[in-house]
């Protein structure tokens, strides 16, 4: 493992202990809010960001086995198990999508019955701040290590948020019109449908890379330009790529003149790894070429 490898894997580690660390603060802020504010919306909210530890400490165990290099039983490394985390992850999304869901349709049957004070109100408008800066962090840092786990979780913390705001706005509605809670609770029952679609959007892209779909077609014209724009190749075959966490596979058959030398066709392999991961932006390529001898009279 190079340092750059492990530098992505300890930033990652980072991001899930620092997003750990807050999701307990705000859970115990957020409990305590709620029993002295006499708000069971904040309760409930509370019982939401306990949840997001469960997906964090998903995400610290995860990197350390995700990270391990090659071994006898998995020769190919353990990438995939950081695909297995983000359908974890987007699935915890979705069910917690669906018991604020849940949660609202109650809330609006039976009603809202004590009437909250400031204090839960003062802990939603904190958790929405708190957990949409670290969403953003996240974020970056997903983006950075090019981790769909890590990205996949600062969505969790971006739902997260955005389940205190019916929160905040039931709380706020309840305290000025106690009888008009029901409204905010409609727009707390619409968050639930963007944080389902997002849910899904994570599982799908994992399970894409799961069942080993290829590259799209603009990346795959990449690479057919690299390979035709060196002269020595006279053809070429058998383009497969899949993506495993956050490398991407390529494996491709080149004809070259039979008399070439050893020493000149790996030459043009090395020209083909090097240019693949140059042109595509992104260092994380793993390329196999397999060279052929090209027969002018073949078809």
């Amino acid at each position: 493992m190079d340092s750059s490898e492990i530098s992505n894997h300890n930033a990652i580690r980072f991001s899930a202990m620092v997003g750990l660390a807050v999701n307990i603060i705000l859970s115990i802020f957020k409990f305590t809010a709620g029993f002295l504010g006499h708000s069971h919306t904040m309760i409930a909210d509370a019982t939401h960001s306990l949840s997001d530890c469960i997906t964090d400490l998903a995400l610290i165990a995860g990197v350390k086995y995700w990270s391990l290099p090659p071994d006898e039983n998995h020769p190919y490394g353990h990438q995939k198990i950081e695909n297995i985390i983000s359908v974890f992850i987007g699935l915890f999304l979705a069910v917690a999508g669906v018991g604020i869901l849940y949660d609202s349709i109650i809330k609006i049957h039976e009603g809202q019955k004590n009437q909250p004070t400031f204090l839960p109100l003062a802990a939603a408008f904190i958790s929405i701040i708190s957990k949409e800066l670290l969403y953003h962090w996240t974020a970056d840092i997903g983006k950075r290590t090019n981790s769909m786990a890590v990205v996949a979780n600062a969505w969790h913390h971006r739902a997260d948020g955005f389940s205190s705001i019916p929160a905040a706005l039931a709380i706020s509605t309840a305290m000025i019109f106690p009888g008009l809670v029901y409204l905010d609770l409609i727009g707390a029952m619409l968050i639930c449908v963007f944080i389902m679609v997002t849910s899904w959007k994570i599982i799908l892209e994992a399970l894409s890379h799961l069942s080993d779909e290829g590259i799209g077609k603009d990346k795959l014209a990449i690479i057919h330009e690299i390979i035709k724009s060196i002269p020595e190749i006279k053809d070429f075959h058998a383009i497969r790529t899949r993506k495993a966490g956050n490398v991407n596979y390529l494996d491709l058959h080149i004809l070259v003149d039979p008399e070439m030398t050893v020493k000149r066709g790996h030459d043009i392999s090395e020209v083909i790894e090097n240019a693949v991961p140059e042109k595509m932006s992104d260092s994380n390529w793993d390329v196999l070429v397999h060279i052929e001898p090209w027969d002018k009279h073949q078809i």
